[in-house]
């Protein structure tokens, strides 16, 4: 088994140069990285959604 790096809403929205409010409502509409629910207010990403997540972006194979 691999081990996959969690990332937190604050890592993530810097990561992708925007505010943790903009990366909620991605969320919310099915954009951007897909976020996991660890518990009622616990939210990661995994680092290497986020990776792939930005890649696609910067190759124009998603919109945001």
């Amino acid at each position: 088994m691999t081990e996959q790096t969690l990332l937190s809403r604050s890592v993530v929205a810097e990561r992708c140069g925007i505010s943790i409010r903009t990366l909620e409502r991605w969320a919310e509409l099915g954009i951007g990285p897909r976020p996991i629910r660890l518990g009622p207010r616990l939210i990661r990403y995994r680092d290497a959604d986020v990776e792939t997540w930005l890649n696609s972006a910067a190759e124009g194979e998603v919109s945001a």
